[in-house]
């Protein structure tokens, strides 16, 4: 009977051997002619063997034709997503242009070479050129704010509703991350969220309030300044250095029930922190597509500690069914995850908070544009659009 318990765990065991078969992916890397000469180069991923996006994975080694190698065991037939890196994602690979690049995407079937050029690093690259038209709407402006917090600077894109030079009125704000993405195709990386379109469009049919709209750009550090750690300085730059610079050229209501923040994957997380550390600041938070599973779930633990601050806060909180190359239905179990965590702790749906699970979107600037405008009504909504 042992022998033949033993011989069926082993026939077990080879089969899942089998299915679980790793293969050998030869990832050659071509890095930009301003790299510098003593630089480390890594290839990161989403996947444990390639470091689980931890910024400095598996260290690629330059061979005498100045071609970085590294040759890594994947499983095979697991998709796999990743970028190349100079140890940190300050350093990750841009494209040629300087804008953002997307996560490269691989499947291994068997054991393969994968041939990469990196078109341009984040921290040797600007802001991608203007090359196409602007689709600013209404009245856009940009305002550079140099930060003694964080130690640097950037632009500030502020929308202000029509009429506002001519109207004594004071109007409610809502900060948004990746501001560079909101208002402009021609400085946005990958399609704009049409943000001023939508405000426009929702104050003249009369379905919102006036609002003010500041875009806060992000910058080379954005991974670091949208998750906590660096994420504490990012947030006393926008209560300390970029709400007082708002508040006092531009007429606002100040207080914490007319003032949101919001944003999205990285952005979104943020924002609920933002929202968690400072609620007495902010009284709506925005999570657009947020990237919860960021340090193994973190925020859910993060945001249930005190509790309290989540009675007086709304919140918006929203997700594609498509968004993820893996597993993207666990997106979609983290929102409705967190919707109910706030409804544990009192927050009625619809009322305090709204969470949308919207069918087939991705994730990506053009699907967030498609229901931005639902965000505003439920932030800033008149009673009747509500």
């Amino acid at each position: 009977m042992i022998t033949r318990i033993g011989f069926v765990l082993a026939v077990l065991i080879s089969v899942a051997v089998a299915l679980a078969q790793d293969v050998n992916v030869e990832f050659r890397v071509k890095a930009p002619a301003a790299t510098p000469k003593d630089a480390k180069l890594y290839v990161c991923g989403d996947v444990k063997p390639l470091g689980k996006w931890n910024g400095a994975g598996v260290e690629l080694k330059r061979d005498e034709n100045c071609i970085y190698v590294a040759t890594v065991a994947l499983l095979k037939d697991q998709p796999v997503e990743f970028k190349i890196t100079r140890g940190s994602w300050e350093t990750v690979e841009k494209n040629s242009d300087g804008s953002e690049r997307d996560n490269r995407k691989l499947t291994p079937k068997a054991d393969e070479k994968v041939e990469i050029e990196v078109g341009a690093w984040a921290d040797q690259s600007g802001a991608a050129p203007a090359t196409k038209p602007s689709t600013r709407s209404g009245d856009v402006r940009v305002q550079r704010i140099r930060s003694k917090i964080l130690g640097n600077e950037r632009n500030l894109w502020i929308y202000l509703p029509p009429g506002y030079d001519k109207s004594g009125d004071r109007f409610p704000v809502f900060y948004l991350h990746d501001g560079q993405n909101l208002f402009d195709a021609a400085t946005s990386f990958a399609g704009e969220w049409q943000a001023d379109e939508a405000a426009e469009r929702l104050i003249a049919e009369k379905k919102i309030s006036p609002v003010i709209l500041v875009g806060i750009e992000n910058n080379a550090q954005r991974m670091a300044e949208y998750t906590p750690g660096r994420g504490e300085l990012y947030e006393r730059f926008i209560v300390e250095e970029v709400k007082p610079l708002v508040d006092a050229n531009y007429r606002t209501v100040t207080d914490r029930e007319h003032t949101a923040a919001g944003g999205s994957s990285l952005g979104g997380l943020i924002s609920l922190y933002l929202a968690k550390d400072h609620p007495d600041v902010f009284g709506a938070c925005a999570a657009i597509s947020p990237a919860l599973h960021w340090n193994n779930g973190a925020v859910f633990k993060d945001m249930a500690k005190d509790p309290g601050w989540m009675k007086r806060t709304r919140f918006w909180i929203d997700m594609g069914t498509e968004e993820g190359m893996q597993e993207p239905a666990k997106n979609v179990a983290s929102v409705r995850q967190l919707a109910a965590l706030l409804t544990s702790n009192g927050l009625a749906p619809d009322r305090d908070f709204r969470l949308l699970i919207v069918d087939g979107a991705k994730h990506n600037e053009t699907a967030w544009a498609q229901r931005f405008d639902q965000v505003l009504i439920f932030f800033f909504g008149t009673v009747q659009s509500r």
